[in-house]
């Protein structure tokens, strides 16, 4: 029986590893075409920051979300803000913009438009 998966070389250690991989199963090598860390991924739950993380370092989201609770109660609360800044700071999808990036945007939209033709002076 033959399986038609696809492949391609890890540029680091030249080993062969599946097409989809993010990483390189030998060496642990981030793969240049590998997308961004984005929160629109498989195993996402609340804000999709755990799964995120999980893709991105190669680990199992279920430990990084126990990581993520132990953290809570050792750190009294500040891993929360932690977590909130991370997904502020990531977009949802491959292509798009993070959260923080579009409320500045609006906010620069809101600020820098004319008001509109002025009356000229009597």
């Amino acid at each position: 029986m033959t399986t038609d998966t696809a492949t391609k070389t890890c540029p680091l250690c030249f080993t062969q590893i599946d097409a989809r991989a993010s990483r390189c199963s030998a060496c642990a090598a981030r793969q240049p075409d590998a997308p961004g860390m984005h929160r629109n991924v498989p195993g996402r739950v609340m804000g999709g920051v755990c799964a995120a993380l999980a893709l991105q370092l190669g680990l199992d989201t279920t430990l990084v979300r126990v990581i993520a609770v132990a953290s809570l109660a050792v750190t009294g609360g500040l891993a929360f803000w932690a977590y909130a800044v991370l997904w502020l700071l990531t977009p949802y999808d491959v292509g798009g913009k993070a959260p923080a990036t579009r409320f500045v945007d609006w906010l620069t939209g809101l600020f820098s438009k004319s008001p509109g033709p002025m009356a000229p002076p009597a």
